[in-house]
């Protein structure tokens, strides 16, 4: 983990290893998720959200403006 500080890690365990995944999980830098395609999805969706804000960050103005 420290070799990646600036990367998402995500993890799936096989198997009964509920100790393992408490310890991963109360660490704060180890998402633990039930199945591999939720580990995978939620990967997905922080890189959208990556995008997301790269977009945001080019764009003339960011937020929303509402003329009344």
């Amino acid at each position: 983990v420290n070799t990646f500080k600036d990367k998402p890690v995500v993890c799936w365990l096989y198997g009964n290893y509920a100790n393992t995944a408490a310890k991963l999980e109360e660490s704060g830098k180890v998402g633990v998720f039930p199945s591999c395609e939720r580990a995978v999805n939620a990967l997905a969706r922080l890189r959208e959200y990556a995008e997301f804000l790269e977009r945001e960050a080019l764009s003339p103005s960011s937020g929303f403006s509402q003329e009344l």
